[in-house]
């Protein structure tokens, strides 16, 4: 039996938010991937690049926020739940480590993108990260009965930045243990950016301001959450 070889080549174009560095937590991972730079800004140069470096047969590319998905919204088709999970446990340990090594904070943007690509996209419902079947708020509904897909956010609805913190302050013993913990996890819903604008200038953006009350954050940025429902 002939067994496929493929490769991941990360184009990094002059990003802020630490790429490099995230794709060196997976040298050790299965499939191959490699990071390389762009001088030449712009989505388009980058897909170039990516392109001419690659050396294989079939090529396909998606952003990072995967604003180009798989066919039916899904970046993985078929998750391996132990697979994920694994990977994600081993790079909490592996931050876990630094700051204790350190006695410097880690950064929760890259542990919040191995958690969303490793285990939350593959696992949206149909639709990807704007699918019906999430909540979305009265006016996000509204956008999307008119035809509009710009000026929307994919958020959960307790900041996912508090489960990284509170996953690195007890990292879970095993990855059954992480299962929980994520599965436990408010859902994500669909909001309007001036929404998320709200909840910015309330000071919402990465807190609440009571954790037992999964939409205090939304209240106290005068968001009525009683109307957020499906498509």
């Amino acid at each position: 039996m002939e067994h496929l070889r493929c490769g991941i080549i990360v184009v990094d174009n002059g990003s802020s938010d630490r790429t490099a560095e995230l794709v060196d937590l997976f040298a050790d991972h299965p499939v191959a991937v490699t990071v390389i730079g762009c001088s030449t800004g712009g989505k388009g140069a980058a897909i170039r690049r990516g392109i001419q470096v690659s050396t294989a047969r079939f090529v396909g590319f998606c952003d990072a926020d995967l604003a180009t998905p798989e066919p039916g919204g899904r970046s993985r088709p078929v998750p391996n739940d132990d697979a994920d999970l694994s990977l994600i446990l081993t790079v909490l340990r592996a931050f876990k480590a630094h700051e204790t090594a350190t006695g410097v904070s880690s950064g929760v943007k890259v542990l919040r993108e191995a958690l969303f690509f490793h285990w939350e996209s593959p696992r949206l419902p149909a639709g990807g990260k704007y699918s019906p079947a999430l909540l979305h708020s009265p006016a996000a509904r509204e956008r999307r009965e008119q035809g509009h897909r710009g000026g929307l956010v994919h958020e959960h609805v307790l900041p996912v930045s508090i489960l990284i913190r509170q996953l690195l302050a007890d990292v879970p013993a095993d990855e059954e243990a992480l299962r929980l913990a994520i599965e436990a996890w408010p859902e994500r819903v669909i909001i309007t950016k001036t929404e998320d604008d709200a909840l910015n200038a309330a000071g919402m953006r990465n807190t609440t301001p009571a954790p037992d009350d999964r939409w205090s954050r939304y209240r106290a940025a005068g968001l009525d959450p009683s109307g957020f429902a499906p498509l």
